[in-house]
């Protein structure tokens, strides 16, 4: 009960975030965390055992500060995808619910006002949507039988219904959503950082192993062998990484998720997801917070929201207001 407690608090104080328990049938899906785990500790051994540890015997310095870089980047990719695996990215909560009574009606700017009914004392409060189906009603996920806020979708892998739901990773065995998108960002950007730093600062160790190769014979073949085989996946991983790390930087400055960059392809639903561009500072600062101290620290402090509303754009409010009365 008090580890249950200490835990609750760390996830609440420190981190921000609940914990997303591992089942049964989660732990399947565990096989692709296996392999990057693996690319990790690949470029640990490059950039540690064959490059700054031989350094510090010809160049302490040098080789002491390699090795202070390598930890702290490590570190920070360890627990950033640590938090991606494991951090619950957020699911509608029971008490949110439509009210039995009157569950929707159409309100001015094309946007749907709910009436929610939280189960714990019965009371019933508007909330604005901009989300709803096409004859005006709530959206309804017919898989978890239960309404659906804005940006919300049903990811069949996780088999639930995912608060502002970027897409699901199975190299995380986890949906992106709400609650665990800044860590999912941040361990991309720690990760290239450091096939980077493998990349560039391994190049050394990468020329020795290949004269190895090509001079010696026996276990040294060997080694050199698995340094250049570590140093090429890494690179290749960091190649990937890059691509990733752009795509969801121009995501995040365009207030979008990786759902509604295809959703604004069609023109009824380009107009709801451009609402949620806020500019790209506001928009950066809606996924990793206010103060900039902790933007690249894994914690969610300084994040507003829920999860399940969103701020909308002015200038499309008034776009959508004029399209709405015949202007």
């Amino acid at each position: 009960m008090l580890l249950e407690r200490i835990c609750f608090n760390c996830q609440k104080n420190f981190i921000g975030t609940g914990c997303l328990p591992c089942s049964f049938s989660r732990a399947f899906g565990f096989f692709p965390c296996i392999l990057v785990l693996a690319i990790i500790a690949c470029g640990y051994y490059v950039i540690t055992v064959a490059t700054f540890i031989p350094l510090l015997s010809s160049s302490l310095f040098i080789g002491i500060v390699g090795l202070v870089v390598t930890q702290l980047l490590v570190l920070n990719i360890l627990v950033n995808f640590l938090l991606s695996i494991f951090c619950d990215p957020g699911g509608i909560p029971s008490s949110w619910k439509p009210s039995e009574n009157m569950k929707t009606m159409r309100g001015s700017w094309s946007r749907t006002v709910q009436l929610v009914q939280t189960e714990e004392t019965g009371e019933v409060q508007p909330i604005m949507t901009w989300e709803f189906k096409r004859n005006g009603a709530p959206r309804f996920c017919r898989y978890c039988a239960t309404y659906k806020p804005d940006r919300t979708h049903h990811c069949r892998s996780c088999k639930r219904c995912i608060l502002k739901m970027d897409h699901h990773c199975p190299w995380i065995n986890n949906c992106v959503g709400f609650y665990n998108q800044k860590f999912f960002i941040l361990f991309v950007y720690y990760a290239f950082l450091g096939c980077l730093f493998v990349s560039v600062a391994g190049i050394m160790a990468l020329k020795r192993a290949l004269f190895i190769i090509g001079e010696e014979e026996g276990k040294q073949v060997v080694s050199a062998a698995f340094v250049v085989i570590c140093y090429c996946l890494v690179t290749i991983f960091g190649l990937a990484l890059l691509f990733f790390a752009v795509f969801h930087t121009l995501l995040v400055f365009k207030g979008r998720t990786t759902i509604e960059m295809h959703e604004i392809r069609d023109l009824s639903r380009a107009r709801i997801v451009r609402q949620y561009n806020l500019g790209w500072k506001k928009n950066w600062k809606k996924v990793f917070g206010n103060n900039a101290l902790y933007w690249f620290l894994p914690v969610r402090w300084s994040i507003d929201g829920d999860g399940l509303t969103f701020e909308s754009n002015t200038d499309e409010q008034l776009t959508s207001l004029m399209e709405s009365d015949g202007v």
